[in-house]
């Protein structure tokens, strides 16, 4: 997952958790679902750098059944440039394991990403960011290793004091290493998120997040072409 949402407010540590539910009725499985939950601290550094990690685990199961976790270390660091912008950089280390008989598709993750962050206006923040990444497969036999590379733009405006609406689009390419039916693979991916974070009156440091994601994947391989629509829901502690 190359895209996270926009935050206007600066924190200094989360606690997350997200729950989603999908349905494919034309699938050899029906029903989805994937339960996230994530922790981090963030500092800042004389006024101007910034250094943050969350760490995360993600577990998905296909008609009630396990069907794979994600592991995942996240840390980043920015530089304000000027009074608006940010630019910075951050790394990704995740696991991503299947249950037995899918062990073929188990990866270790690494992304490297670079971003540039500013504020428009007193209540729109944009965003841009540029990816490269490789999954690394475990099985010696398994195709699914692949090279990665994504682009990124955003943005978040602070609709009252307690909503927040934020939008973006961003695009990934991969090249798988091994073959797919005797067939080298390609994937291009284009993502659209949008959705809206309310801080929850009375109830200090939570807010409540709805969001809508539209993804279609073209690949070189018929099978994994698909378009999906997402709806997820989280609850987020922000506290100082």
């Amino acid at each position: 997952d190359v895209a996270d949402t926009i935050a206007l407010r600066r924190r200094k540590g989360t606690l997350g958790a997200m729950g989603l539910y999908r349905n494919y009725p034309d699938a050899s499985f029906v029903n989805s679902a994937l339960a996230r939950v994530s922790a981090g601290v963030e500092g800042r550094l004389k006024k101007k750098a910034v250094l943050g990690l969350t760490l995360s685990e993600q577990a998905q199961w296909l008609d009630g059944d396990s069907n794979n976790q994600l592991a995942a270390a996240d840390a980043y660091g920015s530089l304000l440039v000027g009074e608006q912008w940010r630019v910075g950089a951050n790394l990704r280390y995740g696991m991503l394991r299947y249950e037995a008989p899918l062990q073929i598709m188990d990866v270790d993750q690494v992304y490297l990403g670079a971003f540039a962050q500013g504020q428009l206006a007193p209540a729109l923040r944009v965003q841009a960011a540029l990816t490269l990444g490789r999954d690394e497969e475990k099985q010696t036999a398994s195709p699914f290793g692949r090279d990665l590379w994504g682009l990124k733009a955003g943005a978040g405006y602070e609709i009252s004091r307690t909503a927040l609406w934020f939008a973006s689009a961003s695009g990934v390419f991969s090249d798988y290493s091994g073959l797919f039916f005797g067939l080298p693979r390609s994937d291009r991916q284009v993502l659209l998120n949008t959705g809206v974070e309310w801080r929850l009156g009375g109830a200090d440091g939570y807010s409540f997040v709805t969001q809508l994601t539209a993804i279609d994947n073209h690949s070189d391989i018929t099978l994994y072409d698909y378009q999906r629509v997402d709806v997820g829901i989280m609850l987020r502690k922000d506290f100082q």
